[in-house]
C-alpha cells in the first residue's frame, strides 16, 4: 500500500511538472507571437474598401472603409496595396509630420539577418529623414507598383516611430492577383506581405 501511495504521488508530480513545462511554452510562444509576425494584406484582410489600417506598436491591421471612422490613433498608416499606398494619411500629417524629427519611416537596409539581428534603435539611423510615406524612401523615377516590387524583392528593412510604439518590418511579398485564371497582365487586385517585429 505504502509503495502504491509513492507511486501515485510520483506520477502526479510527474503530471504537474509536464503540464507546467506545456503552459511554460505556450506562454514564450504567445510571448513571441506578440512580438513578431508576418502580416499578409489581401482580399480576406478588407470590407467594403481594399485597404487597412495598420498600427506599427502592435503589428495589427483592421479594414478601412472609404470616408469611414478611423479606428484610433494607434493605427498610423492607411495600406492599399492595389494603388499602391503604404503613408499616414495628409489629415494626420500636421501632428505626426517629419520634420519634428520623432516620428516616420526610415529605410535601413536589406535582408532577413538585418530583419532578425535588430531589437532596439540603432544609432547609425540618426542621420536618416523620417518620411510618412515608404514610397518617399525611395528616390527612383519607377511607378509606385515597380517599386513596391522591387523592395519585396530586396527585402528592404524599415523602422517606424510612432507615439506607441516603435517597429521594423521587412517587405516580404508583392504579387498581382488575377482571378479569372491568367497569371500576367493588367490587374486592380494586388496582395502584399511584410514581417513585422516590435522594438525598443
Amino acid at each position: 500500500m505504502i509503495n502504491n501511495k509513492y507511486a501515485m504521488i510520483s506520477v502526479a508530480i510527474i503530471a504537474l511538472v509536464v503540464v507546467s513545462i506545456n503552459m511554460s511554452s505556450s506562454n514564450d510562444i504567445d510571448a513571441e507571437n506578440s512580438l513578431s509576425k508576418t502580416i499578409e494584406i489581401s482580399k480576406a484582410s478588407y470590407d467594403k474598401y481594399p485597404a487597412v489600417w495598420f498600427s506599427p506598436s502592435t503589428g495589427e491591421i483592421t479594414p478601412a472603409n472609404d470616408g469611414g471612422d478611423h479606428p484610433g490613433e494607434k493605427y498610423l498608416y492607411w495600406i492599399e496595396p492595389g494603388d499602391p499606398e503604404f503613408e499616414i494619411p495628409k489629415k494626420f500629417e500636421e501632428k505626426f509630420k517629419r520634420n519634428n524629427g520623432k516620428y516616420g519611416i526610415k529605410y535601413v537596409g536589406n535582408g532577413e539577418a538585418l530583419f532578425n539581428s535588430t531589437n532596439e534603435y540603432n544609432q547609425d539611423w540618426g542621420n536618416i529623414m523620417y518620411e510618412t510615406d515608404i514610397f518617399q524612401t525611395d528616390k527612383s523615377p519607377d511607378g509606385k507598383r515597380d517599386v513596391l516590387e522591387k523592395m519585396a524583392e530586396d527585402n528592404r528593412v524599415f523602422y517606424f516611430s510612432n507615439p506607441e510604439g516603435n517597429c521594423i518590418i521587412m517587405i516580404t511579398k508583392y504579387y498581382g492577383v488575377y482571378p479569372d485564371g491568367r497569371t500576367d497582365g493588367p490587374t486592380r487586385d494586388y496582395n502584399l506581405e511584410f514581417k513585422w517585429k516590435k522594438i525598443i
